[in-house]
């Protein structure tokens, strides 16, 4: 890059967990590792926590047992001054609090909770009502103020007012596993199919306004006239810069992309250009349940605390 980023990074590859930023080291540091893959991290009331598919929401940096919810978890989030983090994974149809429903002929369902101590709601997605389109594993949620963005397939959002819970559908299908990443103003949906519906590759949209921000190609299979990147398997983001880590299969590599005015203000997207910023960090591919290698960014400050925070490196 240009510019040296003021930013770090945390991210899983498989069952361990790593730190990286620009100074201080050049290669990523492993602050944890786990018995099973690693699915989420989030940062919480100052603290970095990481869940996976054991079902246990841990303190990534004292390796402290917070939450075990006995089913694999597929996303955890911070939400406003809640003191445990938000939990996602699938779930049965569970009453009350169903804000999402349609006949009994229920396939699939996901199950939102603050921790194991509190259900908040359920989302269902079955043969007859396709608000929510859910696939087993797939799920990430996205707080922002009061309102809970939601992704599987597609994108909803759920807004909390007086204690009632309103969904709204902000995509149709786009893809079997749709990524989030915002910055606390705007959020943004990263997704990819095929070349016939998705031609111009790895594809970022606004998913308020619905608009194509930007595009690149994750094979040669898309548009083979520009560079060739990787299929996103998480993003993250922080100011109006985009991280999206790359899966193994198609390089590992992790890299930065600013969101410009231009992107923003052009009718059907711009080409992205991608800076790398990390490569080959991916050692593993997803696990087939999960949907990808977590990662989140932070700022320098709270990354050194977290490093500083490890009491003996594993």
């Amino acid at each position: 890059m240009t510019n040296t980023p003021n930013f770090g990074l945390v991210y899983g590859s498989g069952n361990e967990i790593y730190a990286w930023y620009h100074h201080g080291f050049g290669k990523p540091l492993k602050i944890a590792e786990r018995k099973d893959y690693v699915t989420s991290l989030c940062f919480h009331n100052g603290w970095l926590l990481d869940a996976g598919l054991d079902g246990v929401v841990r303190n990534t940096t004292t390796g402290e047992d917070l939450d075990t919810t006995g089913t694999p978890i597929n996303s955890i989030a911070s939400w406003k001054n809640y003191p445990f983090p938000l939990v996602g994974r699938d779930g049965q149809r569970v009453a009350p609090n169903l804000i999402i429903t349609g006949d009994d002929n229920v396939l699939y369902g996901a199950r939102i909770e603050l921790s194991s101590r509190a259900h908040l709601f359920s989302l269902v997605s079955n043969s007859s009502h396709h608000e929510f389109s859910y696939r087993p594993g797939s799920l990430e949620l996205l707080p922002v103020e009061n309102t809970l963005y939601v992704a599987s397939e597609n994108v909803i959002k759920v807004e909390f007012k007086d204690n009632h819970y309103v969904a709204k559908k902000m995509t149709g299908y786009l893809t079997d596993f749709v990524h989030l990443a915002g910055n606390g103003q705007e959020v943004l949906a990263l997704y990819s199919h095929n070349p016939q519906t998705t031609p111009k590759g790895e594809i970022v949209m606004d998913v308020e306004t619905g608009k194509v921000l930007t595009f690149w190609s994750p094979t040669e299979k898309f548009n083979g006239t520009r560079e060739i990147y990787g299929f996103c398997d998480r993003a993250t983001m922080i100011g109006d810069t985009l991280i999206v880590g790359c899966s193994k299969s198609t390089n590992g590599n992790i890299y930065a992309i600013p969101i410009t005015k231009e992107m923003r203000t052009s009718t059907e997207g711009l080409p992205a250009e991608p800076n790398l910023l990390l490569a080959g960090a991916y050692y593993q591919d997803f696990h087939p349940y999960t949907k990808g290698n977590p990662i989140i960014a932070l700022g320098l400050k709270d990354l050194l605390a977290v490093i500083e925070k490890r009491q003996a490196p594993p």
